[in-house]
């Protein structure tokens, strides 16, 4: 079990993705559309080069409470344009590491 230090520290590596990928999105606008998705992808492969072995995601209902977030494919981010925003979608290959004593989801056994 972790102690609350380092249940700080994963938090905080967590925060800081949050920061970085809204930093990412803040940055899009300002960029001509044709190159908006390959800066996007080239940012996520930097991420992914430095992404911290116990950054996590804490999720509310599922199997598990914790994932581990293993990578992000930077081939499949997709981006959504607005008049004033471009959001984007990533998809992470994550690994559940802490059991959800109370998950009742489909498959639960």
């Amino acid at each position: 079990a972790r102690g609350p230090r380092e249940r700080g520290v994963m938090l905080r590596r967590s925060s800081r993705m949050v920061k970085v990928l809204g930093d990412i999105g803040n940055k899009l606008p300002s960029l001509p559309a044709s190159s908006r998705k390959r800066e996007l992808q080239t940012a996520i492969q930097r991420i992914n080069l430095k992404l911290p072995k116990d950054l996590y995601l804490p999720i509310y209902r599922a199997r598990y409470k914790v994932f581990w977030v293993l990578n992000i494919p930077p081939d499949e981010v997709v981006l959504f344009r607005t008049n004033k925003r471009v959001p984007f979608m990533l998809v992470a290959e994550i690994q559940g590491v802490v059991p959800n004593p109370g998950w009742g989801g489909a498959g639960a056994g």
